[in-house]
């Protein structure tokens, strides 16, 4: 039995109430191994949401030892930060702080698939790491907590609420990636962690174009979907800010990547290009598995049917999926 774990990005609880951050992305890719002739189990991880990428890594390796069994190839998936998590797990040079025990397993990792990760840092982890932008990103939680509790509240679900504020007690008191996730730490921490000789390492990288702001009909008729949208706004345009001292890794791209990018897009992207969170050359690290147009959501499977040719759906997730998973089943081979 072949053992798939899922890493959350940061604030990634894996599930409250009917969101499941991982539930369409694992059932596919459970899906595309039996398809392969290949069984396999998936595992969601909850780790510390905004602890240090070191916590958070200590966090995934403790579940993969309690529930890897005794024998079976093993594949890590991080989305955002989950994906440095993973990395830092695989890594032989790396120093979580925990028992040997908990690290045996490592012999039968397999691969490591990084999704919409940010490798060389965002801009958007120096603009929140700032004092005005810690301000921002208290005032933009508590909007979107108090929403949350509303409804909890509103339905009666006590355990749902007790979740909720338990989650927003733990951003409180660890918010130690906002500063490691700036592209200046980032640096240090591609000089401390090496890759894992063996391992497949892939990646997946999106790129959203910047979306207007719904005109005021629209903003009435859906007043969510308008600050949703308005938010994505903000947040995109704070990660297209390019610092020519650290560029978020497009002096690292090789020439395969940047080939794989031009077929992907039609055109190399732009150094400001992004998914609304993360920069898109930086979330280049190892095999390309999929390239293309959608948000830092979008690849977890969390979209809406598309309305238009250039948004993302189900035939772009289907291929990101059968590419990742190809991979995974051919180191197994």
């Amino acid at each position: 039995m072949h053992r798939v774990y899922f890493a959350p990005g940061m604030f990634g609880f894996v599930q409250f109430g009917p969101f499941d951050y991982f539930g369409r992305l694992s059932s596919a890719v459970a899906e595309a191994f039996e398809d392969a002739g290949v069984q396999a189990t998936t595992f969601a991880v909850s780790v510390p949401p905004t602890a240090s990428i070191r916590r958070r890594a200590a966090a995934l390796a403790a579940f993969v030892a309690e529930t890897a069994g005794d024998d079976g190839p093993i594949h890590l998936v991080g989305h955002s930060t989950g994906g440095l998590d993973a990395r830092i797990v695989a890594s032989p040079t790396a120093d979580m702080g925990v028992p040997a025990q908990l690290l045996g397993w490592l012999p039968r990792l397999r691969s490591v698939t990084t999704m919409a990760t940010p490798h060389f840092g965002t801009p958007l982890a120096s603009f929140f790491a700032r004092r005005g932008g810690e301000r921002a990103m208290h005032a933009v939680s508590a909007a979107v907590h108090a929403v949350l509790v509303s409804r909890a509240v509103s339905s009666a679900n006590q355990a749902r609420l007790r979740e909720l504020l338990e989650f927003v007690e733990s951003v409180r008191k660890d918010e130690g990636v906002l500063l490691q996730l700036t592209p200046e730490a980032m640096d240090l921490f591609r000089a401390g962690v090496e890759d894992r000789p063996g391992v497949c390492y892939q990646c997946v990288v999106a790129m959203a174009p910047k979306r207007p702001v719904l005109g005021l009909l629209d903003t009435m008729a859906h007043p969510s979907r308008a600050a949703a949208r308005a938010v994505f706004s903000v947040l995109h345009s704070i990660t297209s800010q390019v610092d020519p001292a650290y560029p978020c890794g497009v002096t690292e791209a090789s020439k395969r990547h940047l080939r794989e990018l031009v077929r992907a897009f039609g055109t190399r992207p732009l150094l400001s290009a992004n998914d609304g969170v993360v920069p898109v050359y930086s979330q280049l690290w190892g095999r390309l598995a999929w390239a293309g147009y959608g948000d830092h959501l979008d690849v977890l499977g969390h979209f809406r049917s598309p309305t238009s040719r250039g948004e993302f759906g189900e035939t772009r997730f289907d291929a990101m999926v059968e590419s990742m998973v190809f991979a995974m089943v051919r180191q197994l081979s």
